[in-house]
């Protein structure tokens, strides 16, 4: 499996660096025990898809470390807004909606 440097960079900034190994492991050990019978040559586009789709019954899609990062993006750009005299989120109440977090956790009002 070869993947360059930037897309590496790409895949652990979009997903953590411990779903991205994960998933390269999964992907190479695959390729490598059938011969790589699906004909795989975009490695990068084929880690994705198997972050997005779950192979092998990992986390579907970004895992919790992920959103955490996510989540704590937005509050970040929230905070900032709020200083700048923009309250984002909802327009009635102020409160930026937290719907990352699996099972509704830290979800806001409204």
């Amino acid at each position: 499996m070869r993947l360059t440097e930037a897309e590496y960079a790409r895949l652990v900034a979009d997903h953590g660096a411990d779903t991205v190994r994960r998933y390269i492991d999964y992907v190479d050990e695959s390729a490598q025990r059938t011969g790589n019978k699906n004909g795989w040559k975009d490695w990068n586009l084929t880690v994705r898809k198997a972050i997005r789709e779950a192979w092998g019954g990992g986390a579907r899609g970004t895992d919790l470390q992920q959103r955490k990062r996510i989540l704590d993006e937005k509050i970040k750009r929230d905070m900032e807004a709020e200083r700048n005299g923009d309250t984002g989120g909802n327009p009635q109440t102020g409160k930026a909606h937290l719907d990352l977090l699996p099972g509704g956790e830290g979800k806001s009002g409204g």
